[in-house]
């Protein structure tokens, strides 16, 4: 594979940007501390409240993200380091918010412990007693504290991954990230993926027009362009393997998994890729035979099912 035909981020991270990013995923953080702590002191079911967890670290990764695209921030590293810290300040308000809920319940009155000794302290006591039974066992000392470091552990490590993960490419002449735009056909996947690789790579894109069906099959390739509106320079193909299958317990699920990320695409290819329609499309198949619904058998794969990015297993209802 050759990398310097891929979009690769130019690691840009411009001051006023990093500000923004860390305004806005904090005040986005601080929201979601609420909430968080109100289902942690409120939610009789442990079960949900492990869920609440993870979504509250999942959470703050998507402020992050949301404050990295206003402030233009092209630089992973400093994606992850935004979101841990977006994450670590999130957990310490719902701290804030936890420990002011108990202190109101407990003495009539609430207080806001915003002194990292003070707050240790609190949690020093509540770690002799114990707060809340998992199981009908109310963990206490050593074992407390390992769920509270596992707590924050699922806070903070999906904050700074989903700020990590964030890659759309970015127009470095326009200064403004590419739109992404969904090709109207899928593509029959060839019997050699390589090849195909190689042939794109060289900038024939030849093959795979001729893999546009008209219709959706079980296993096939999802096209998605991202493009920049001001110029013909940053413009990007990203291919992907689609699959829907019926699994053991009868039920539909998909599988994506990516193919070719980002690879540049003359903007002559690009428009040409987007006008393809069932009607224009290379390969007839609307007679084909579909297979029959089975355990482990592929179904179809729909280009609107599809997102960019890792593998990922949905259920279709």
């Amino acid at each position: 594979m050759n990398d310097e035909l891929y979009y690769r981020p130019s690691g840009g991270v411009p001051l006023m940007g990093t500000l923004i990013t860390m305004v806005v995923g904090c005040l986005g953080g601080a929201v979601l501390s609420v909430i968080y702590a109100l289902i942690n002191h409120y939610n009789p079911f442990i079960y949900f409240t492990i869920i609440a967890t993870g979504l509250f670290g999942a959470g703050c990764g998507v402020c992050t993200v949301f404050g990295l695209t206003l402030g233009k921030v092209r630089n992973r590293g400093t994606n992850a380091l935004a979101g841990l810290f977006v994450g670590i300040f999130a957990l310490y308000l719902s701290w804030v918010w936890y420990l002011f809920l108990i202190s109101r319940e407990a003495m009539g009155q609430g207080f806001f412990l915003f002194d990292t000794r003070a707050m240790f302290g609190f949690m020093q006591l509540l770690a002799e007693t114990g707060i809340w039974e998992m199981f009908g066992v109310a963990p206490t000392g050593i074992a407390l504290y390992l769920i509270w470091v596992l707590e924050a552990l699922i806070v903070v490590v999906p904050s700074a991954f989903i700020a990590w993960a964030a890659d759309t490419p970015f127009c470095e002449p326009c200064h403004r990230w590419t739109e992404e735009k969904e090709c109207l056909v899928a593509f029959r996947l060839p019997e050699d993926l390589s090849q195909l690789q190689e042939s794109l790579e060289a900038g024939d894109f030849a093959p795979l027009f001729e893999l546009s069906m008209k219709n959706i099959e079980p296993a096939c390739l999802n096209a998605k362009i991202h493009r920049c509106d001001g110029c013909d320079e940053s413009t990007w193909l990203e291919l992907e393997v689609a699959q829907l299958f019926v699994d053991d317990d009868g039920e539909m699920k998909s599988t994506k998994t990516p193919f070719l990320t980002y690879l540049h695409l003359p903007r002559v290819e690009a428009e040409a890729l987007l006008a393809l329609t069932p009607d224009n499309a290379r390969i007839d198949n609307d007679e084909e035979e579909i297979p029959e619904e089975s355990e482990g058998t592929p179904i179809v794969a729909s280009p609107e099912n599809q997102e960019g990015g890792e593998t990922n297993r949905e259920e279709i209802s």
